[in-house]
């Protein structure tokens, strides 16, 4: 009865109890900049045990593709935690989420490409 008093409070509490919702109150460009900054950088960790191999390792070792997935997690993980962090979620959820998500996009740009490989070459 106190929390529906106050229309502005009420919807407020609706919105982050039962819809799962955050006011958004940043700048778009402020949060389209970070965005695009955060692509490159964790857009970037799968190439990394590739751009610090020893050079007498191939780019077709299986230990640069091993080390690359396993950076590639861990960036994945970091994202998720902030993530859950920022929408005051559970942690654990949002790395598994992000980790699953991440996963699976992999495995399917992998098939593209390769079925891509397949049709052109």
């Amino acid at each position: 009865e106190v929390i529906t008093a106050d229309k502005e409070v009420w919807v407020d509490t609706m919105m982050k109890e039962e819809l799962e919702m955050v006011k958004g109150e940043k700048a778009p460009y402020k949060t389209a900049g970070a965005t695009f900054i955060s692509f490159i950088v964790v857009g970037s960790v799968p190439l990394l045990s590739y751009a610090f191999a020893d050079e007498d390792l191939t780019v077709n070792d299986p230990d640069l593709f091993l080390y690359s997935c396993l950076l590639t997690g861990v960036a994945l993980a970091i994202v998720g935690s902030l993530k859950s962090i920022v929408n005051e979620k559970n942690i654990l959820w949002g790395i598994l989420e992000t980790l699953t998500l991440g996963g699976l996009a992999a495995l399917l740009a992998y098939f593209v490409g390769d079925l891509l490989e397949k049709l052109f070459i």
